[in-house]
C-alpha cells in the first residue's frame, strides 16, 4: 500500500499517476480514506465514477488487533 509523506493534491496527483501507470488500467473501483486531497486529485483526472471515499472492507479486517487469550500457565 503506497504511503504519502504530504497530503495535497499535488502529491495525491503524483501517487495517483504513478499507480495508474504502473498498472496501465483504470480500476473497477478506488477506494481511499476521506482525505479531500484525493477527491479532488481523481476529479482531475477524470476517474472520478470509479471512486469511492471511505475505508476499504478488506484492509479493515487485515489491521484488526491479533485476538488476546490467556496464555496457558508455564509462560
Amino acid at each position: 500500500m503506497p504511503v504519502q509523506s504530504k497530503r495535497n493534491k499535488h502529491a495525491a496527483l503524483k501517487l495517483m499517476r504513478k499507480l495508474l501507470k504502473k498498472y496501465a488500467i483504470v480500476p473497477e473501483r478506488m477506494v481511499t480514506d476521506d482525505l479531500r486531497s484525493y477527491s479532488a486529485a481523481v476529479r482531475d483526472l477524470g476517474i472520478e465514477r470509479h471512486h469511492e471515499r471511505g475505508r476499504c472492507p478488506e484492509a479493515d479486517r487485515a489491521r484488526r488487533p491479533a485476538e488476546t487469550g490467556s496464555l496457558p500457565d508455564g509462560f
